[in-house]
C-alpha cells in the first residue's frame, strides 16, 4: 500500500502518457505479480486492453489472474514461452510490452508490428543489450519511463487513481473480494 502514490502513477504515464494504450490493443506485462506489474496489469485491464501477464511460477501467475484481472498468463522461464503469447495472439504479437524487470530482448520476439516496448526497469539486475534488428525489421518503438521523474502533468493520473483505484488497491491488499471499477 505504501508504495501505490509511486507504481499508480508510473503504470498510468507509462501506458498512457508513453505508451498511448487504447481500448482493444493488448499489452504483456513482465514481471507481472510485482508491485509495479500487477499495477500495470490492473490499468491494462481498466483501459480496456488484452492482457497477458508474465511471471515466473504457477503462484505468481494465479495472483495475476485472481488480483490483476488479466486474461491470458505465461511463465517466461518455460522454454519458447514467447510461442505462447503468438498463439494467444493469433501468431500477431502484443501492442505494447511493459517490462519492470529486464526481458525487453526475449518479449520483442512477440511483440507486433509496430509495437511499442516500454522499459520501466531492470530488477533482475542486469541492465539489457537489444537487438536492434528486431526493432528496426519490426517498426518497434522502444521507450523508457521511471516512477522517479513524473511530470508535473501527471496530477491527473493521481486523481484518476484516487477516484478509482484506491478502494481497489486496498481491497487487493488486503486479501479481500473485490468488485473492478469502470474504465475512466
Amino acid at each position: 500500500m505504501a508504495g501505490s502514490y509511486i507504481t499508480w502513477p508510473t503504470g498510468y504515464e507509462a501506458l498512457v502518457g508513453r505508451a498511448g494504450l487504447k481500448p482493444g490493443e493488448s499489452i504483456l506485462s513482465n514481471g507481472a505479480a510485482g508491485g509495479v506489474g500487477i499495477v500495470a496489469v490492473q490499468l491494462a485491464k481498466a483501459l480496456g486492453a488484452t492482457v497477458i501477464a508474465a511471471a515466473g511460477s504457477q503462484s505468481k501467475l494465479d495472483i495475476c489472474k485472481i488480483y490483476g484481472g488479466a486474461d491470458y498468463t505465461v511463465n517466461y522461464t518455460e522454454k519458447d514461452w514467447q510461442k505462447q503469447v503468438l498463439r494467444i495472439m493469433s501468431g500477431k504479437g502484443v501492442d505494447v510490452v511493459y517490462d519492470p524487470v529486464g526481458r525487453i530482448a526475449e518479449s520483442l520476439k512477440c511483440i507486433a508490428f509496430k509495437g511499442r516496448a516500454l522499459v520501466i526497469g531492470f530488477a533482475t539486475g542486469e541492465i539489457e543489450k537489444l537487438p536492434l534488428n528486431i526493432v528496426l525489421l519490426k517498426n518497434v518503438s522502444v521507450m523508457g519511463h521511471t516512477g522517479a521523474c513524473i511530470p508535473p502533468r501527471n496530477h491527473l493520473a493521481f486523481s484518476w487513481y484516487r477516484r478509482n483505484c484506491w478502494g481497489y488497491s486496498l481491497l487487493v491488499a488486503l486479501n479481500l473480494q473485490y468488485v473492478t471499477r469502470s474504465s475512466p
